[in-house]
């Protein structure tokens, strides 16, 4: 049944009164008790929501401001000012990140911008920005001009000549995503993301040569640092930029380029709902605006060539990425570091134990593993239950066959992960594959050399996963498809 409670407030005051008062004395006599809730101190707020965020709690969440000690630190402030009789030109300036980049620079003295952007005014966000901008008294053109145009970009910079303070700062924040694996790009998506980020950064370096510039600042990505998966399109363009900043600098001329971890509240993962939580499974924590401008303040003046400006739980990172487990150590009881245990000690643990135990073992791990990706408590993970129906998604699923094949150096089709076993059919299928592993000759039979119109005719069998993993393996020198497949000679 339904029941309209605003129209039965409306009408039926009296009644709404009484009951309430019955419910009011229900609580006081114990009739009727609270609903459970959980307590989260202030300190931790953030977990709070985020707890919220996975709808899996009864009751409500509380957020308590009665814990005994809050320490809190005054954040250092950055000192950075912008000379108020020169122009910056700020490329990407009418996105998210480029009007908070611009109005914090006004906020620090700056008073003659260009924000240069392919699509002009596009947004309402744009419109207020630029009308507080100017009622702070700051003079902002928008330049509508692709910045990977030369002539386009010879335009923008004759109009500031002719009309304008001279030009003494220029910040490259333009970008565009098309994301794809490797095997599926092609000349046209990557022309695509390496316009803006490449051919743009070159532009604005040779077209400013005999330009005096304060700042040439190149807003690069953790994808240059990190590598992300689907992105190898965006990670080489930003590595571009990185390589700019130290071929300027060595030329005498000013240049940084900045590896931004992902921003909140404003730009791309803004716009795109759920990446933040994506990135947090991966370690890597969004940084709020004012704490990427502020830290942007402290490197304007005398930064070197590159720096990476990223948030990172590095014990999570650890894991999905095995080269960072070096950084992770963990303190021994008597005090002394004791190095994070790796993969090799992992597969090591499980073939000294006994058959019998090996599945209790793997479950356990995968267990933890998949509640860990999935942001949920290994203790109320239902390991009958299939991986995807707990909410599993391939990004996440690209996450955990990392892991198998990172820390237990099994080999996992990512098809066979899709169709969504539970953790215990996945712990099957793991301690068989190690089994067998275990029980076949450490050095593989020879395979037969087979002529190159073979081995091309054999290549065009595969399929694209196959494919996949295979280059994958002989990149990191295994290569099980050509060693127990023959599909393939190790040539």
């Amino acid at each position: 049944m339904a029941i309209d409670l605003d129209q039965v407030l409306r009408e039926r005051p009296a009644l709404i009164s009484s009951l309430y008062q019955g419910l009011v004395e229900s609580f006081c006599d114990g009739t009727l008790s609270p609903l459970p809730h959980r307590v989260f101190p202030i300190s931790n707020a953030v977990s709070a929501f985020r707890y919220m965020a996975q709808a899996k709690h009864v009751g409500k969440i509380v957020i308590s401001l009665q814990e005994r000690e809050l320490p809190i630190v005054r954040p250092s402030e950055d000192d950075i000012t912008f000379r108020n009789d020169a122009t910056h030109l700020i490329t990407g300036g009418l996105g998210g990140f480029g009007l908070a980049l611009a109005q914090w620079m006004v906020e620090r003295g700056a008073r003659h911008l260009v924000l240069m952007g392919r699509r002009g005014i596009h947004s309402t966000e744009a419109h207020d920005a630029l009308k507080a901008m100017r009622e702070a008294g700051a003079e902002v053109v928008v330049a509508k001009a692709d910045v990977a145009s030369e002539e386009q970009l010879a335009a923008v910079l004759a109009g500031i000549e002719e009309s304008m303070p001279p030009l003494r700062g220029v910040f490259h924040a333009a970008m565009v995503l098309n994301d794809r694996v490797l095997l599926n790009l092609d000349e046209g998506s990557m022309r695509e993301v390496w316009a803006p980020k490449v051919n743009g950064a070159w532009n604005l370096h040779s077209q400013t040569l005999n330009t005096q510039l304060d700042f040439f600042v190149l807003f690069s990505s953790m994808a240059s640092v990190f590598g992300m998966g689907g992105q190898g399109n965006y990670a080489s363009a930003n590595a571009f930029l990185d390589s700019l900043a130290y071929y300027r600098r060595a030329r005498g001329l000013p240049g940084t380029a900045l590896s931004w971890g992902p921003i909140g509240e404003v730009g791309w993962v803004a716009r795109h709902g759920g990446f933040d939580k994506r990135f947090e499974t991966q370690g890597l924590l969004t940084l709020s605006p004012r704490e990427a401008l502020t830290a942007l303040g402290h490197l304007l003046n005398g930064a070197p060539p590159h720096v990476a400006i990223i948030r990172v739980a590095w014990q999570r990172t650890a894991v999905t990425s095995p080269r960072f487990a070096h950084l992770v150590r963990e303190e021994g009881q008597d005090g002394a570091d004791v190095k994070k245990k790796g993969g090799l000690a992992i597969r090591s643990a499980l073939l000294a134990a006994k058959p019998s135990e090996r599945r209790e073992m793997m479950e356990s791990l995968l267990r933890e593993q998949v509640a860990r990706v999935l942001g949920a408590s290994p203790a109320k993970l239902d390991a009958e239950k299939p991986l995807t129906q707990l909410g599993l998604d391939s990004l996440m699923g690209f996450e955990l066959r990392n892991w198998i094949e990172g820390e237990l150096r099994l080999s996992l089709p990512m098809v066979e992960l899709m169709r969504g076993p539970s953790v215990v059919r996945l712990a099957e299928l793991l301690v068989n594959q190690l089994s067998q592993s275990e029980s076949a000759p450490s050095v593989p039979p020879p395979t037969p050399q087979a002529p190159p119109e073979q081995v091309l005719e054999k290549v065009d069998q595969l399929s694209d996963e196959q494919v996949e993993t295979l280059l994958r393996d002989m990149l990191d020198g295994t290569a099980p498809v050509a060693q127990k497949e023959g599909e393939l000679n190790r040539g």
